[in-house]
């Protein structure tokens, strides 16, 4: 019997991910997975090239 294949899962709005996912979170295992998830690596990659921005000066 063939494992039917998981559901694509709708990316959440940049502006709904900026609210709902603290910018302290990024790094951590657990949000990482999620924002990845649920954001997309757009996102993901947005949010980690502000905080090295911010962590540079």
């Amino acid at each position: 019997m063939a494992m039917p294949k998981p559901n694509e899962v709708e990316k959440l709005a940049q502006d709904i991910c900026m609210r709902e996912i603290p910018k302290s979170e990024l790094g951590v295992s657990e949000a990482d997975d999620y924002i990845l998830h649920y954001c997309g690596t757009e996102y993901y990659a947005q949010q980690s090239k502000e905080q090295q921005e911010n962590s540079n000066e």
